[in-house]
């Protein structure tokens, strides 16, 4: 599955707001390469998350933050392989659905001095409503759940709005 992904984030000192989106699929690249990235009618999953997190920081420097995620995704699945499909245009006339739910997700920040600090995040399984056109197709009632996570991360700063950030993350699989 290729899977680009298209992050963005900006923070002040009570509020977060994030933006990520995200596809997949298994078509080459020359069969969606006149396709957008914003282009919502691509074959495949696709899917956009939005986050909004207030924060609270103590006198020591350290953070808490707790919000909400939004998440919404489109499908389509094109004959299953039966057919071939030579041009974007024709993928956009086959069509897709979506599917929207929420979710929450909590943080702490713990800075080491002023350049270095330590993060660490969960969000929780988001419960996606099932796509009503491929149910009974696949495994499961034809939803998608978006499934829980684990983040940490290490920060150095490299001017007061600017940094390097390095992290992991477990993705916890049902």
């Amino acid at each position: 599955c290729r899977q680009p992904v298209f992050r963005l984030a900006v923070a002040h000192k009570s509020l977060a707001v994030q933006f990520s989106e995200s596809r997949c699929n298994e078509l080459l690249a020359s069969n969606v390469a006149s396709l957008s990235l914003f282009d919502d009618a691509t074959p495949g999953l696709n899917r956009q998350l939005a986050g909004l997190q207030l924060a609270h920081e103590f006198e020591s420097g350290a953070r808490v933050g707790a919000g909400v995620v939004v998440a919404e995704q489109q499908f389509a699945a094109f004959g299953f392989g039966s057919e071939q499909i030579d041009n974007g245009e024709r993928m956009r006339l086959l069509g897709n659905e979506s599917s929207t739910a929420a979710g929450v997700r909590l943080n702490y920040t713990q800075p080491f001095g002023e350049q270095i600090s330590v993060q660490a995040a969960l969000q929780s399984k988001i419960d996606m409503q099932p796509f009503q056109s491929y149910r009974g197709v696949f495994s499961d009632p034809g939803d998608f759940d978006i499934p829980a996570e684990a983040e940490i991360s290490a920060r150095v700063a490299l001017s007061p709005a600017w940094g390097i950030t390095v992290g992991t993350q477990h993705v916890m699989y049902s």
